[in-house]
């Protein structure tokens, strides 16, 4: 399992029995207990069970919540770096946005012997992890029959409530460094460089001035023409809004991600950049 906690608090990731979450695969959501605290994780595979083990107490419905691709991309990062997994994950993918409408709702069976004034308020209305960690302590013994009469749901807010920000029209009298007035104009000449660059197998081409637009969206273009995606990055949020703008002038309809947008904007971007094909994504690191 992957929990966005520290290395030193020990391993890469941490083992947890199945629970109630017996049918989980690499990229799955699941809610476990983690020292007095309930944390939400992913789900990297199966290990060697062992009667030690804490449940999982809940999963998420929907099946992967992270593409195995990139699970497989945070343990290379963590294994670099010398971070946990969940670490890695929560830069790769927006960790905060992706949990912070989730809540847990004792609607299942009751563990017979467990008092029932223990999930009265879950009972009620779904409460969040950390509400429902205070409310669960009396009962930390009793986890594993919570976990086997999968007791617990997990919630999650409507797809409408992390609805996309509207796309921004392109924002007159920015500072200089854009295209010519008019839009970029992808010449004939930087088309020919893209073209002999890509065709010759080159990692990386240095252009010079505001031909550097018309450069980056013709290999864009490129790109998107064999069906692939596209991310653009640059060093701060100003210049990939010049960038982005561009990009709209040139015919295009980039995905802007950056760290200035709030938690629900950065998931609405990330989730339509998940599930498109030939998108283009713009912004500063985070993107």
């Amino acid at each position: 399992m992957a929990l966005d906690v520290p290395l030193r608090v020990g391993d890469a990731a941490f083992t947890f029995g199945a629970g109630a979450a017996p049918e989980a695969r690499r990229g799955d959501a699941v809610i476990v207990p983690f020292g007095r605290r309930l944390l939400p994780g992913i789900v990297l595979g199966d290990d060697a069970d062992r009667p030690d083990l804490r449940p999982v107490l809940a999963a998420l419905p929907g099946g992967a919540l992270v593409p195995p691709s990139t699970v497989a991309l945070a343990e290379e990062v963590a294994g670099e770096y010398l971070s946990s997994i969940g670490e890695a994950l929560a830069v790769a993918v927006p960790w905060d946005a992706l949990w912070a409408g989730v809540r847990l709702w004792a609607n299942g069976p009751r563990p017979p012997g467990l008092q029932e004034h223990a999930l009265e308020a879950m009972s009620k209305r779904p409460v969040s992890l950390v509400r429902a960690s205070k409310l669960l302590r009396p009962t930390w013994d009793a986890l594993e029959e919570i976990a086997h009469e999968k007791t617990l749901t997990v919630t999650l807010p409507a797809a409408s409530d992390n609805a996309a920000p509207a796309v921004t029209a392109p924002v007159q009298g920015r500072a200089a460094g854009g295209p010519p007035a008019g839009g970029p104009a992808i010449t004939r000449p930087v088309e020919t460089a893209v073209a002999e660059a890509l065709a010759d197998g080159q990692r990386g081409l240095l252009v010079a001035g505001w031909h550097r637009v018309p450069a980056y969206l013709a290999a864009i273009n490129r790109a998107r023409a064999a069906g692939w995606s596209a991310v653009a990055i640059f060093p701060s949020v100003e210049s990939a809004l010049i960038f982005a703008d561009a990009a709209r002038l040139g015919g295009l309809e980039p995905l802007v991600l950056h760290g200035e947008l709030d938690a629900g904007h950065r998931l609405a971007i990330w989730r339509l950049a998940a599930g498109a094909r030939r998108a283009l994504v713009v912004g500063t690191r985070s993107a």
